[in-house]
């Protein structure tokens, strides 16, 4: 048989196209089988039962994914560093040069010097009133100088006008450091703060009434606080015995502190604590323009010297403290004087404060002539240690002044809100992930209540993980649905970064069902 050809193809060609469209069609059949068809109907998407929010903290970015259950917070923190954040003393001075006409005015017993006769001696001469000393470097007064002012008080006031303040009804404290020489002759001697009226001549004066003793066996000393007007003398507000005592022996370091509450009208006088307080009568109000120091003896047959250093001028702030704060719970802080001798030292407490005390110890100055380290420590320097012991700052000021408020750099505070809208209280935790970039940062983070309950932290010491989890704490919905809060307190360097992902986890019935909510947190030191 003849094979018919096709362009030359064989036949078989047309077969396979054949069978092609067979399948085709089988296909096309079975395919029918499967159809679709639109079905109407509503699909309800319930929001998550706990989520974040942005708590609004300054320095502290959120973005949210996921209807909150997803957080990315960047959280700006100031380098790591020591700054005078305040200083509340409004006059200061060291008299390390002669302030006298320049931070100092004399009220009364200016310096003067006269040529006595002396039948041993022959011709000499005398000089009585306040002056400068360049070896100790303090203001000094001879201790036989008297006046016919003021009731016989020898005063030096500071160049600063404190009427505003008292008027306000301020508190105004005033701290000196007091030393004495030797006494040649018995008599009674006062120490003081003073408060005037340079235009009204009436004062108050606040300190020590001093009867010295045989030898170095201790003064018998009384805390006073006294009135003056021309018209009325002196008065008496408040006085107390304090028995004997070194406090104003010779030759020791001793000091005055005292203050006034200008608000309810009462003085105090301090020593470690208030040794001596009163109120001060509507008949002896007045308000003050200038606060400085006095001297008064009840004899002037005697030889000798007191001094007065460091004199510093406060309002509503304690002059025997400096405190630092942003400073984390169980850290060290050190203050340190010129060459390194330590002055005080403290832990911070859970407000984040170090108080460090500033007034000075008794001292011997036979055996230390040159220790002036109160309320003025001049070079001091600062220093904070973590809570394992280690350096993490060091910083020297030209002045470190009693009142004064420094702060820790570093960031203390909400990152991210935990909102909730369930009717019942559940168990949260905080587990971390990861974290990245770490290695000179101090960083805790804490789950805090709205009663104000704190989980322990997660810990990260300069990049090494101590704590990987918080303990678990109960949070409840509060006003607004906010149940509690993701806090942290972080330390590093500028230009530095620390970054960590956190699982917030949460359930209400003993973790047997459980929710995990994430963020990412990101610490740059700026």
């Amino acid at each position: 048989m003849q094979i018919m050809q096709i362009h030359g193809k064989p036949f078989k060609i047309a077969i396979v196209l054949a069978i092609i469209l067979v399948s085709s069609l089988i296909l096309f059949v079975y395919s029918s089988i499967f159809t679709y068809r639109w079905i109407s109907g509503n699909i309800n998407v319930y929001p998550p039962l706990v989520w974040f929010a942005d708590p609004g903290t300054p320095g502290v970015n959120v973005s949210l994914e996921n209807q909150g259950t997803r957080a990315s917070v960047i959280v700006n923190t100031p380098g790591l560093d020591i700054v005078l954040d305040k200083r509340n003393a409004i006059f200061y001075e060291t008299f390390d040069t002669d302030p006298i006409g320049k931070n100092i005015t004399v009220l009364s017993c200016n310096w003067n010097c006269r040529w006595v006769w002396d039948w041993w001696w022959g011709w000499r001469q005398v000089c009585s009133g306040w002056n400068w000393d360049p070896n100790r470097k303090a203001l000094f007064i001879t201790a036989n100088t008297s006046t016919t002012y003021y009731g016989g008080e020898c005063m030096v006031v500071a160049n600063i006008d404190v009427s505003q303040y008292a008027s306000m009804g301020r508190r105004i404290y005033v701290a000196t450091l007091v030393l004495r020489s030797d006494f040649s002759s018995s008599g009674t001697y006062y120490f003081d703060a003073v408060y005037i009226n340079t235009t009204l001549s009436r004062l108050y004066t606040i300190g020590y009434e001093n009867v010295p003793q045989m030898a170095r066996t201790g003064d018998s000393i009384s805390s006073k606080v006294f009135y003056w007007a021309s018209n009325t003398g002196w008065r008496s507000i408040a006085r107390r015995s304090l028995g004997i005592s070194n406090t104003t022996e010779y030759e020791y370091l001793s000091y005055i502190v005292s203050w006034i509450d200008f608000s309810s009208w009462y003085a105090y006088h301090w020593n470690e604590t208030v040794i001596n307080t009163g109120s001060i009568g509507s008949t002896y109000r007045f308000i003050p323009n200038r606060v400085g120091v006095g001297y008064i003896t009840s004899t002037t047959s005697v030889t000798g010297t007191v001094y007065f250093d460091n004199l510093v001028v406060t309002v509503d702030a304690p002059p025997w403290f400096v405190n630092v704060t942003n400073v984390p719970r169980g850290w060290r802080v050190v203050l340190k004087n010129a060459t390194g001798g330590i002055v005080s030292q403290a832990v911070a407490s859970g407000d984040g404060v170090a108080s460090l005390s500033v007034a000075p110890p008794l001292v011997d100055l036979t055996l230390y002539p040159n220790y002036r380290d109160g309320f003025i420590i001049t070079n001091g320097v600062i220093e904070v240690y973590d809570d394992k012991g280690s350096l993490v700052v060091s910083r020297r000021f030209d002045y470190v002044v009693g009142g004064d408020v420094y702060r820790l750099n570093g960031f203390r505070g909400y990152v991210l809100r935990i909102d909730s809208e369930a009717t019942r209280s559940f168990q949260a935790q905080l587990v971390l992930a990861q974290f990245v970039d770490c290695g000179s940062s101090y960083i805790y983070v804490y789950l805090v209540n709205t009663s104000y309950t704190s989980s322990t932290p997660i810990e990260i010491y300069r990049g090494i993980m101590f704590s990987q989890n918080t303990s678990i704490i109960n949070m409840t919905r509060y006003i607004n649905n906010v149940a509690g809060y993701i806090y942290a307190d972080a330390y590093l360097p500028s230009q530095s970064r620390c970054s960590l992902l956190v699982e917030f986890r949460y359930s209400f019935s003993n973790w047997s069902t459980l929710g995990i909510n994430t963020v990412n947190i990101t610490f740059i030191g700026v």
